[in-house]
């Protein structure tokens, strides 16, 4: 009984991390941006076009050992090999590529950005500055917001280790390498609430490295961006009611 409770509870634990994995918040299968969707449309290509192959190379094997057994000249046996083993895999693979290297590209504009963002990544938390249209900086930490219908222009940097920044339902990823700038174009299409994490391991607390994402409407995003500019303001009235009064060693 013992056994097929646990047997039950790995079971739907797997289930569970599945279901959890199609999370549209963090998945690269629901796009949310213009690079994403380039990305989405390049695995479906290829996943449809590795399931052909697999298809036809199953049936040719069966074919090998069910079929009837009919002997076959030596000609035909070139041509097989030429053909399947040497010109179909040389333009699959060339096609692939040509397809893949196509998105580069469209992640590096000529044109200025709509928004630039400055994202430090630093063991464990990510420093996000936000460029205003007049130079200004405006500064926050581990949450990014975007305007919809932009060009955003990720700024990447990192203090101490290797990270990696990366959204997956706005687009690829790009490492924070210590010494060096590198810059990451993204364009989200729907407003809405998103994950981001780090995709490379930095330290033991990798795993923290999770980050907010929200797409807000352009007008919304003005207004957010706005809101943010303004001082700090701290109402310390609760601090002070909880702080050495609250304390049993000082009412004892």
């Amino acid at each position: 009984m013992h056994r097929r409770a646990t047997a039950r509870g790995r079971w739907l634990a797997s289930g569970a991390l599945v279901v959890t994995a199609c999370a549209p918040q963090q998945s690269t299968l629901h796009p949310a941006g213009v690079e994403a969707a380039e990305v989405a449309r390049l695995f479906w290509i290829m996943a449809v076009g590795g399931a052909v192959i697999w298809a036809a190379v199953l049936g040719i094997t069966l074919y090998a050992v069910l079929g009837r057994r009919r002997p076959t000249s030596a000609r035909f046996a070139d041509s097989f090999v030429f053909w399947g083993g040497v010109v179909f895999p040389t333009v699959t693979l060339a096609a692939l590529l040509v397809v893949g290297l196509s998105l580069l590209p469209n992640w590096r504009g000529d044109k200025p950005p709509d928004l630039r963002v400055h994202v430090s990544a630093e063991q464990f938390w990510w420093r996000i500055t936000y460029e205003t249209p007049d130079g200004s900086l405006i500064e926050s930490a581990n949450e990014v917001h975007l305007p919809a219908r932009s060009v955003v222009e990720f700024v990447i940097t990192s203090p101490d280790v290797i990270h990696s920044f990366w959204i997956p339902a706005l687009g690829g990823k790009m490492d924070a390498i210590p010494g060096r700038t590198n810059l990451l174009r993204l364009t989200p299409t729907d407003p809405g609430t998103y994950r981001g994490v780090c995709a490379e391991y930095c330290g033991l607390s990798h795993a923290l490295m999770a980050f907010v994402v929200q797409v807000h409407p352009k007008a919304d995003f003005g207004a957010w961006l706005a809101a943010e500019a303004q001082p700090a303001t701290v109402d310390a009235a609760p601090f002070r009611r909880a702080g050495c009064a609250a304390c049993p060693a000082s009412a004892a």
